[in-house]
Formats: C-alpha cells, structure tokens, sequence
C-alpha cells in the first residue's frame, strides 16, 4: 500500500475524489435524459429506471467520498504501516 501512494501528494488525492464525484454528478444528467425517453414508451419501466439510477448515483458518490477520504488520512498519517492498521481495523467495526 506505501507503494501505491508514494507519490501521491494530499492535494493529488482531494481532486481526485471531487473530480470523481463531479462526473459522477454530471453522469446523473444522463440516466436522467435516458429515462425520459424510456418514459415515452413506458413510464413505469422509466420510472424505475429513474429512481434506480438516482439511488445508484447517491451511494456510488458516498462510495467515492469514503474510499477518497480513506486514502487522504493514509497519507496523512504518513503512509506507514501502522496508519493502513488503523484503517483495516476501522473497517472491522
């Protein structure tokens, strides 16, 4: 893991995940604009498929947010291997 992070600086890491979560965003535009057209054929299946993708959005974005910040307290804490301790034991609880 200190491997993969070595260069990686602190703000390297936050635009990532805003960057990632800033397309996942504008991707939501998208299923949005699908399921309207789906709506004109079927509004139930446009429906679903409307709120599936919202939901998908939501938590894919809090996914994106929680990994981001998880790897920006790694590097944080210096990239050792106590600091990946601490986040494989956060995981646990």
């Amino acid at each position: 893991m200190q491997k993969v992070f070595e260069g990686a600086s602190l703000k390297q890491i936050e635009l990532a995940m805003l960057i990632g979560v800033f397309a996942l965003f504008l991707a939501a535009f998208g299923y949005t604009g699908i399921s309207r057209i789906i709506c004109e054929n079927s509004p139930v299946v446009g429906n679903i498929m409307l709120i599936a993708s919202l939901f998908f959005i939501v938590l894919i974005s809090s996914h994106h947010v929680l990994c981001g910040a998880t790897e920006w307290f790694y590097a944080r804490l210096g990239r050792t291997g106590d600091a990946l301790e601490v986040f494989l034991d956060f995981g646990t609880y």
